[in-house]
């Protein structure tokens, strides 16, 4: 991890970071308030992007609220079980254990068909196993929930046609 940090500390990676850590608050914060409805986003280094049928007023709350919980060192909002990172890791380490029971086989379809069994199993294991490293992975190196000078900006409404959504915008230091 040391290798890694001073990667991770560059002012626009760290950014991206805190906008990601305060993306997974701003939804987690939404999906208690909205558990019907299903809500995304996406992070960068000015903002990032929330993606659901949600009210304006509510988003706006919903930032507000989850930045000051954060600052207040509510760090586990910063966490979210549908991240992006989470299905990076255990769909690359799916892979990767299918690819070992695959290791060997002959070329002949009903020898790989043979396999399959023993590379769902793998999968199943794999998928199982990296959990607790998937949820690292996003604690450590894709999110930051201790914010600094973190503050909003703007929200603006970008919705088109069915899909609604909306982009905000924010400063770090």
């Amino acid at each position: 991890m040391k290798l890694l940090t001073p990667v991770l500390n560059q002012q626009k990676v760290l950014a991206i970071r805190r906008n990601h850590a305060v993306e997974h608050a701003t939804i987690n914060i939404l999906s208690k308030q909205f558990p019907a409805k299903s809500i995304s986003g996406y992070s960068d280094v000015n903002g990032f992007w929330l993606i659901g049928k949600i009210p304006a007023e509510s988003v706006r709350q919903a930032v507000d609220e989850a930045i000051q919980r954060l600052g207040s060192g509510e760090n586990s909002l910063a966490f979210h079980p549908n991240c992006g990172t989470n299905f990076v890791v255990m769909g690359s380490a799916a892979a990767l254990a299918s690819w070992i029971g695959m290791l060997g086989t002959g070329k002949k379809w009903s020898d790989k068909l043979d396999r399959l069994p023993l590379m769902m199993v793998f999968s199943t294991l794999a998928l199982i196993f990296t959990q607790p490293v998937a949820h690292a992975v996003q604690a450590q190196i894709t999110t930051a929930p201790s914010l600094g000078q973190y503050s909003l900006l703007r929200i603006e409404d970008v919705s088109r046609g069915d899909m609604q959504a909306y982009r905000v915008f924010t400063t770090t230091v």
